[in-house]
């Protein structure tokens, strides 16, 4: 088999893995992200056990699918506060054993049955379903059996406490032995404390902190705050250029109803970057030189600025960064994209427009506390403000995305985009995000600025295997772009 069947195999695998995991998540809000996560922190793990590679891609797909069984798990047993009853947690029990028959089917999966059937398997033989102990149970499974407590412990989960790093830690440490294996959880316990994410504990428990993130959400639940509204006119382009036979006049015709982004559409198409033999006058005209998908997304582009716009001052220099952050980020990830060769750019442009679109409503928030005056915020510098931007944007900028109708992979991409647990296996788009992000943090253009990074050090970078000089090149042109086409949205 030559290399590029082996990579369009694997990538039929990725999709249907991502498909699969989609199920679940669809049934269960609980889920999104859980497998994910699961998945990257075993490969982690297994990296640092020096384990082969093939048993490392075995384990990453096992861990990804691992919980696909409680799609067959009413959701009353999931959600029931405190402990189950005997026949509730039998039913529980059978979800490793659904998994396996659900994935049998599939024959690519074969290896991967087993370990999916043993993942709550106890050391001492306690476990289930066939309460196998010690050695007996698969080495991949004993790894899942780790990192899928340590993720429920510490993911946020109705009806359901959620411990600090170090309290599950230690929680897991206690039950080496019992549950987990003892020649395992040293190496765990050290990959964990060793991530940013453990550095970062304290802030996050500092108690003032806390109390502003209570406040915040209650803003959002009193209609204080409102969650933007992605305009009618994106939607409607968006159907218009999917729809059997659209054509350059089928959508002007959806354009020229909002003169304010025809307006702007014409003023793109005769820039520099578009121009030319004649002067574009009609977007009749315009639409075929941009192209559909350039169309779409310029127009989701012009109405994302809108969503940056604001009126009360101590706003409009943070919203005016975040926007040419999100602009960068667009150009950078749509540059990278153009240099590993994949199809369809805009898609990454549109990626990289609104990976941090839950930021804009948490300023807003934090913004009518200060126009309050209250008191959370007199103890907090903006470097820790910026700090619960970036640490609670994440999940809310995937819930606007989910109601606003973007397929899974934009919803999941804006989700993990600051995952720090980046492999081979990771989904190209999320590196593709990741990478944008830390360039656009090097050449100045992020609210996160820092000029020694050092980009071929970057994970995403080395995964996709970009060198030095096309880094250095897709900063350059992105920062050209910035400089040349940040202005087209305010005409």
């Amino acid at each position: 088999m030559n290399n590029n069947m082996t990579c369009s195999v694997s990538e039929i695998v990725l999709d249907l893995i991502n498909a699969l995991i989609t199920v679940i998540e669809e049934k269960e809000v609980t889920f999104r992200g859980h497998s994910q996560r699961v998945a990257s922190n075993c490969v982690r793990f297994a990296n640092k056990l020096g384990l082969k590679k093939h048993i490392v891609e075995t384990l990453y797909i096992a861990a990804m699918l691992h919980d696909i069984g409680m799609v067959y798990i009413p959701s009353e047993i999931i959600h029931k506060p405190g402990e189950l009853d005997e026949s509730e947690m039998v039913m529980l029990k059978q979800h490793p054993v659904i998994a396996e028959k659900i994935l049998s089917k599939i024959k690519i999966f074969k290896d991967m049955l087993p370990i999916i059937r043993h993942h709550h398997e106890n050391y001492n033989g306690s476990g289930y379903p066939d309460r196998l102990r010690s050695d007996n149970i698969p080495l991949c499974s004993r790894i899942i059996r780790i990192v899928d407590s340590y993720d429920n412990m510490t993911s946020s989960t109705p009806n359901k406490q959620t411990y600090r790093i170090e309290e599950a830690l230690t929680i897991i440490r206690k039950n080496e032995g019992p549950i987990y294996d003892p020649d395992l959880v040293n190496t765990f316990v050290e990959m964990i404390r060793t991530t940013s994410k453990a550095s970062s504990d304290a802030d996050k428990d500092n108690p003032i902190v806390k109390d502003l993130m209570k406040k915040i959400i209650q803003k959002f639940k009193n209609g204080q705050v409102e969650l933007p509204i992605l305009p009618t006119i994106v939607q409607q382009v968006r159907d218009t250029i999917n729809a059997p036979g659209a054509n350059a006049t089928t959508i002007a015709k959806v354009l020229e109803i909002d003169a304010v982004i025809s307006v702007r559409i014409l003023s793109v198409a005769n820039s520099v970057a578009f121009r030319g033999v004649e002067k574009i006058l009609t977007i009749r005209q315009a639409v075929p030189r941009l192209g559909t998908k350039e169309t779409e997304s310029i127009v989701l582009a012009i109405v994302s600025k809108n969503l940056y716009d604001t009126d009360i001052e101590q706003m409009k220099d943070l919203m005016e960064r975040m926007w040419t952050h999100s602009l960068a980020s667009a150009f950078c990830s749509k540059e990278i994209a153009r240099n590993l060769n994949i199809n369809d750019l805009e898609r990454y442009f549109t990626l990289g427009l609104i990976h941090d679109i839950g930021k804009v409503p948490l300023l807003q928030a934090i913004t009518k506390l200060q126009l309050d005056s209250d008191p959370s915020l007199k103890d907090l510098d903006m470097p820790t403000i910026l700090g619960i931007l970036n640490d609670a944007h994440a999940r809310l900028g995937s819930a606007l995305l989910k109601g606003w109708n973007f397929d899974d992979e934009f919803v999941r991409v804006v989700n993990l985009h600051h995952n720090p647990n980046l492999s081979e296996h990771t989904e190209k788009s999320l590196l593709i995000i990741n990478l944008a992000n830390m360039i656009t943090r090097k050449i100045g253009l992020s609210l996160f600025d820092d000029e020694s990074i050092e980009l071929d050090s970057i994970e995403s970078a080395k995964i996709l295997g970009l060198d030095i000089n096309k880094l250095n090149a897709i900063g350059e042109e992105t920062k050209k772009y910035v400089q040349s086409t940040s202005r087209v949205s305010d005409n």
